[in-house]
Formats: C-alpha cells, sequence, structure tokens
C-alpha cells in the first residue's frame, strides 16, 4: 500500500513538473507571435492610412501628417523589439494581464494612427501618445514583478542595475508630460509638442540598445573585456 501510495506521489510531482515546463516552455514562442501578429495588424493599417494621406501630404499640414506617421513607425519598432527583448531574457508562466496589455497597445497605436485623419491630429495623437506609456509603465512592471519570481530571473535584473527602474519611471514621466503637451498643443499645426514625439522614441531606442548591449557584455555573449558579474552577487 505504501508503495502505491509512492507511485501516486511520484507520478503527481513528475506531471506537475512536466505541466510548468510546458507553460514556460510555450512563453517565449507564443508571446513572440501574439506581439508580432499585433504590430503586424498596427503596419498594415498604417499602410492604409499612408496610402490616404499621399494625395494631400503637403504644406504644413503635410508635415503635421509625414511625422506622426514617422513616429508610428518608431512606435512599431519599439514596442516589437521591447517585448522580444523580454521574453528573450526572462521566463514566467503568464497570466491573463501578460496576454491584455499587448491587445491594450494595440488598440492605442491604432488610436494614434486614426488621429492623422482627425481634424485636430497633434492634439489626438498625444493623448493617445500618453496612454501608451502609461500602459508602458504597466507592462514593465508586470513583466519584472512577474520575472522576480524566478530566482534564474533575479540574477538577471541585478545585472541590469537602474535599468528596470528607469524603464519604469522613464514611461511614466514621458506619459504624464505628453497629456501635459495634449492640453497645449495646437490641433493642427507643427510645433515643439509635434516634434517631441518621435524624439522621445529615437532616444527611448537608443536606451535599448544599451540596455540589451548591458545584457550581452554581462551573459558573456560578447568579448567585451568590461564584463563584470558585480551586478549579480547580492540576489
Amino acid at each position: 500500500m505504501s508503495t502505491l501510495g509512492t507511485d501516486y506521489e511520484s507520478a503527481k510531482a513528475d506531471s506537475r513538473r512536466h505541466l510548468c515546463e510546458a507553460l514556460r516552455g510555450a512563453f517565449s514562442t507564443s508571446y513572440v507571435t501574439l506581439v508580432s501578429i499585433i504590430q503586424g495588424a498596427a503596419l498594415s493599417y498604417l499602410f492604409t492610412v499612408i496610402d490616404s494621406v499621399i494625395p494631400d501630404a503637403h504644406g504644413r499640414q503635410g508635415f503635421v501628417e509625414w511625422t506622426l506617421i514617422v513616429t508610428a513607425v518608431l512606435i512599431i519598432v519599439a514596442v516589437w523589439n521591447e517585448y522580444v527583448m523580454g521574453v528573450t531574457v526572462f521566463d514566467w508562466v503568464p497570466t491573463l494581464l501578460d496576454a491584455a496589455i499587448p491587445f491594450a497597445i494595440g488598440i492605442v497605436e491604432y488610436a494614434f494612427m486614426r488621429a492623422i485623419h482627425e481634424a485636430a491630429p497633434v492634439r489626438s495623437a498625444l493623448v493617445a501618445f500618453a496612454t501608451l506609456w502609461t500602459l508602458g509603465v504597466a507592462g514593465f512592471v508586470n513583466m519584472y514583478w512577474r520575472a522576480s519570481s524566478q530566482r534564474r530571473n533575479r540574477f538577471v535584473i541585478a545585472a541590469l542595475g537602474a535599468f528596470p527602474h528607469l524603464n519604469s519611471i522613464g514611461c511614466a514621466v514621458v506619459a504624464v508630460l505628453s497629456g501635459l503637451a495634449a492640453t497645449m498643443a495646437p490641433s493642427r499645426t507643427p510645433s515643439v509638442f509635434l516634434l517631441l514625439m518621435p524624439a522621445v522614441l529615437v532616444a527611448y531606442l537608443a536606451k535599448s540598445a544599451a540596455y540589451w548591449n548591458r545584457l550581452r557584455v554581462w551573459s558573456g555573449a560578447t568579448d567585451d573585456p568590461r564584463r563584470s558579474d558585480a551586478g549579480a552577487k547580492n540576489v
């Protein structure tokens, strides 16, 4: 009887272990696929926006429209790149929130691109831009919180130094500033508020490159002599 009980508990533990491995193993592939589909749909819609803008894209209004289009392209690149980096570096068992945030970002991207056709494109785009960065705060907080539940991930987070805090706080600051800019920006004319959006995204992509390089150096995936394990000693 005791042997049967031991076999049952062993089989149960083995089943749980295999399920956990399956959930974690499917995370990276399924998440990148989900994000890629959403960003692909956003890019497809952007092409339709471009087709409708080209005939009338001239003068001041044309400058506004093309600046917003370039900004939309940068948003798609930044979102896709951030998610790919996240799921490459970390792994965890996903929840409903992990699926909801990428869909919410996709909806806001649609609103941003839809603003190009509106009577007050700059103001509407800034509202969508602020919302996008607000979702960025939620995404980063969720990612680092979920990832920190696994010891392997905690070493990586420690090696990143200030980057996890910089990501969340930076998104919050941009969201607030973009929201304030939306209340002050001219509705249709070019202004510093219009140029703020692509400038912020270029800076963000530069930060992402530094973030990725930090991970490459720490992991030993590069021969850079700056590699150090100091950041992970206190985990």
